[in-house]
C-alpha cells in the first residue's frame, strides 16, 4: 500500500473538527475539550457533522426519504443534492476538518502533480449566488462560522 498526497481547493467555510482544533463555529458548548455542537438537530451518536447537516439541508429542499433500497432513491437524492448548491467535504484522515463548500468549486492535485490555477479564474468562479447558497445553508443549519465570509480553502493530506 502506498501513500498519496492530495491537495484540494474549495470555496466555502471551514467548520473545524471535534479532535484537532475544535469546531470553528459559535454554536458549541465549552463543556468538553473541543466543545460539542449545540444545534437542535445534532446527535452525538449520529452520522457526524457533515452527514447530519446534509440530512437537514436535504429535508429543507423536500427530500426526506430514508429507504435507500426504494426504486430511484439515489437518483432523487442526487437531484436534491444538486438543488442545495452546497456540499460537505471532510479533509484529511481520521477526524479531518469539515468544510461546507459551494458545489462545483473543487480543484484537486495528487502527489507530485503541478496544477496551474489562475487567480482571475478563481475570482470569476465565485458568484453572489454561491455566497447566498452558503449563507442560506448556514441559516437553515443554525451555524455561525468563525470565518467572516466564504473563502478559497486549501487542504492537503495523505492516505
Amino acid at each position: 500500500m502506498g501513500i498519496t498526497v492530495k491537495a484540494e481547493l474549495h470555496y466555502g467555510y471551514n467548520l473545524g473538527d471535534s479532535e484537532t482544533d475544535g469546531w470553528q463555529f459559535a454554536e458549541v458548548s465549552d463543556e468538553e475539550y473541543n466543545g460539542t455542537p449545540t444545534m437542535p438537530w445534532w446527535d452525538e451518536d449520529g452520522d457526524g457533522l457533515a452527514g447530519q447537516a446534509e440530512k437537514v439541508l436535504l429535508a429543507a429542499v423536500g427530500f426526506t426519504e430514508t429507504d435507500w433500497s426504494a426504486d430511484g432513491y439515489f437518483d432523487r437524492q442526487r437531484e436534491a443534492k444538486a438543488r442545495l448548491g452546497v456540499a460537505f467535504e471532510i479533509t484529511g484522515y481520521e477526524g479531518g476538518r469539515t468544510l461546507i463548500v459551494a458545489s462545483g468549486t473543487e480543484r484537486t492535485a495528487y502527489s507530485s502533480e503541478a496544477t496551474e490555477i489562475d487567480p482571475a479564474v478563481l475570482a470569476s468562479t465565485t458568484t453572489d449566488a454561491m455566497d447566498r447558497q452558503l449563507a442560506d445553508a448556514l441559516r437553515i443549519l443554525g451555524i455561525t462560522p468563525k470565518q467572516d465570509k466564504p473563502a478559497w480553502l486549501l487542504t492537503c493530506y495523505y492516505g
